[in-house]
């Protein structure tokens, strides 16, 4: 048996049709779930799968396996899910060339234990006001930490409120903090953001406008101001507690099929902003001066270039909010505005995120290249662009050079994104109103062995958007509520996808306009034609070389 990073490699010599195969067998388990795959198969056509915990003699058969294919070559693809965590398994399988078997030897894997958030090594103590020596009784400033290159491998971050005041609001620089990990940190040397114990820390990279709100001339019910220093385009808008939908512009134009904040003609209340002042309108005419009116002048709290390297990242106990601040880019540059994300982490792996908020950001966690072995648990989502209407979040992509107001309001965006990666773990988490909870494009590379489970989704726009490239992808007690989509899989390019034991209910349609960029082709939809929500979709264009399984 070779171990090799918590993967069992067994590599069987059998005989099919006279010709030796070496068939390997890679396990691999995560917290209540194995991943199986097949490779060097040969002229296998089939394959079953059987599994029981060690100290058991009762095998269970799992779910058939999938034959996928991966760089030219056939192998099989399967999953056991719902174990124990921290408990060994063996596994056996079975291939089948036609009706002859062989059955492989029998195979074996651990599951994971959860992960600890405990502080270790150098101990940093920071607060929203602090210039001590960064210990508990003299915490030090988080900016001046990062400056100064201390964040390193070994290092937990202790965030905790200030020493006079009580104050744990932290304020970030629009840019956030940037990390480079030159060599890999070990689960003995990981780096921790926590919350120091009965505090609960919050970072801001919002900022409320304080200035009066003066009723517009013409249009009822419409107020402007100034914006903010440092808030130009900011692409959220807050009103107490409600996000307002960032329309084009603030009269009729039809570059914009007319859609504007003088009409609120997509039916909910919204906003405009040019760079130096915003306007603001609702259909119940509030009165601006009479809320607190929040929008965003931070678009990144961190950012990691891992290098391919093991961070060991763990945040704890953390709320992020308003990261949303879009930097527009200038004339004739080929995108319009640098995507805001809480969490921007490019080729690193082991990172982990425990009961930690994330509320009204564009995006919260996004994985970009190859981030292997991630857990996201036991966090809130929050936003409320899940709720609007398709033609809005579409027609948010839309904008012109020409017209200022228009540009960096895209808000088709999500609260996990993932291009590839292998080990993930998304669960027991709230998303509550998020466009998306989880997403990858459908060009995007290889995501194995993800699994989502124990979540709660509340009005998401497509709430598990798994299009594209997923193998073992485990999708399993997880609660649906007023989706328009459930899950999205147009088209599922690869498997084998699992969906098992969740519960969808209150399907809820969108209204589309005739305009609808996504629904021109619809037969005299009118202006208020109704998209029925559904649980799950796989419409898609694609010309499918070969049928990929789906398990329910």
């Amino acid at each position: 048996m070779i171990r090799l990073n918590k993967r069992f490699l067994f590599i069987i010599l059998c005989f099919f049709n006279s010709m030796m195969i070496g068939q390997i067998i890679e396990l691999t388990p995560t917290y209540n779930s194995i991943g199986v795959k097949i490779t060097n198969i040969g002229t296998a056509d089939s394959c079953r799968i059987e599994y029981k915990p060690s100290s058991q003699s009762v095998w269970k058969l799992a779910y058939n396996p999938d034959m996928i294919e991966i760089s030219g070559a056939n192998q099989f693809r399967g999953s056991i899910f719902m174990v124990n965590e921290s408990t060994q398994y063996d596994v056996r399988a079975t291939v089948y060339n036609g009706a002859n078997p062989t059955v492989l030897p029998i195979a074996q894997a651990t599951t994971l234990n959860s992960p600890t958030f405990l502080p270790i090594g150098n101990i940093k103590w920071v607060s929203p006001t602090g210039n001590g020596s960064y210990t508990e009784a003299s915490p030090g400033s988080l900016s001046t930490l990062f400056s100064s290159g201390q964040v390193t491998c070994g290092t937990t971050i202790m965030f905790r409120d200030d020493i006079v005041g009580g104050n744990a609001v932290y304020s970030v620089p629009t840019n956030g903090f940037s990390l480079t990990l030159n060599q890999n940190c070990t689960e003995s040397t990981p780096i921790i953001f926590m919350a120091a114990p009965g505090i609960e820390p919050i970072i801001d990279a919002g900022v409320e406008i304080t200035t009066s709100w003066q009723p517009h001339v013409s249009s009822p019910n419409m107020y402007f101001t100034d914006l903010p220093a440092g808030t130009d385009f900011s692409n959220v808008c807050v009103i107490g507690n409600t996000a307002l939908y960032p329309y084009p512009t603030r009269f009729a134009d039809m570059l914009f099929g007319n859609y504007n904040l003088h009409a609120l003609n997509f039916g909910y209340d919204g906003f405009v902003r040019d760079g130096s002042d915003i306007w603001i309108k609702t259909q119940a005419g509030l009165n601006p001066n009479d809320y607190t009116v929040k929008v965003s002048k931070g678009y990144r709290f961190l950012t990691i270039n891992g290098n391919n390297n093991n961070a060991y990242l763990k945040v704890q106990g953390i709320e992020f909010k308003y990261f949303a601040k879009p930097k527009l880019n200038a004339f004739g540059s080929s995108s319009d505005a640098n995507s805001a994300t809480v969490f921007d982490l490019r080729n690193v792996h082991n990172v982990y995120f425990d009961n930690c908020k994330f509320i009204y950001n564009n995006s919260n966690i996004t994985f970009k290249g190859q981030c292997d072995n991630f857990t996201i648990q036991n966090s809130y989502f929050k936003h409320d662009i899940g709720k609007w209407s398709h033609a809005m979040i579409k027609k948010s992509r839309v904008f012109s050079f020409f017209e200022p107001t228009s540009r960096g309001r895209n808000v088709e965006t999500e609260a996990i994104f993932t291009e590839a990666t292998r080990v993930g773990v998304i669960r027991n988490n709230i998303f509550d109103g998020t466009n998306s909870g989880i997403v990858c494009y459908v060009d995007h590379g290889l995501k194995e062995d993800v699994d989502v489970y124990n979540n709660t989704f509340m009005d998401n726009f497509d709430a598990v958007e798994c299009d594209g490239l997923w193998s073992n992808l485990r999708v399993w007690n997880n609660e649906f509520i007023r989706p328009m989509a459930g899950i999205s899989s147009s088209p599922p390019l690869i498997g084998p996808r699992y969906f098992y034991r969740n519960v969808f209910h209150g399907m809820k349609g969108r209204i589309n306009a005739v305009d609808d960029p996504s629904f021109k082709g619809c037969i005299n939809p009118g202006t208020n034609y109704m998209s029925q929500g559904i649980a799950l979709k796989t419409n898609g264009t694609f010309t499918y070389t070969k049928s990929q399984l789906v398990f329910f």
